[in-house]
């Protein structure tokens, strides 16, 4: 591997350490200021979730997208758009890990809630459909 490559290397796994530890910072004091329930935790834990799926680290990843799910279904129902779009996260995040049935189920759900909201033809609801359609090529079938 070429000595520039792996500088790359070197400085993007750096980066990757610095953004978590500004992550795991910026959630203790929102957890100790407003709550460990308030939705900007929930926030964080998703950005965090993104961190770690870029760093192959899907299982930390799905840690924090339930936390997320958790914390924003405690402070504003199931049936909340906001909810059912960190569903859609943890779904996409479950396509990955091959985890294909809880998934589909998973984003059906977030489906129904994102189309009764914002309508059928929304970006939400198309954003659904598209995960939907990656999981039945994943799976070799169709809906």
């Amino acid at each position: 591997m070429s000595e520039f490559l792996l500088r790359a290397l070197s400085l993007a796994d750096a980066a990757f350490t610095e953004a978590e530890e500004s992550y795991r910072w910026a959630l203790a004091v929102v957890q100790r200021c407003l709550g460990p329930d308030d939705p900007e935790a929930a926030t964080l834990h998703r950005r965090w979730a993104d961190l770690e799926c870029l760093r192959g680290r899907t299982a930390e990843a799905e840690s924090h997208v339930r936390q997320a799910v958790a914390i924003r279904t405690a402070a504003l129902g199931a049936g909340h758009p906001d909810v059912a779009i960190d569903v859609v996260a943890l779904g996409s995040l479950l396509v990955l890990q091959n985890r294909l049935d809880e998934a589909e189920a998973l984003l059906r759900r977030a489906r129904i809630t994102l189309e009764a909201v914002f309508g059928p033809e929304s970006s939400e609801a198309v954003l659904v459909a598209r995960e939907l359609t990656l999981l039945y090529e994943a799976r070799g079938d169709t809906p």
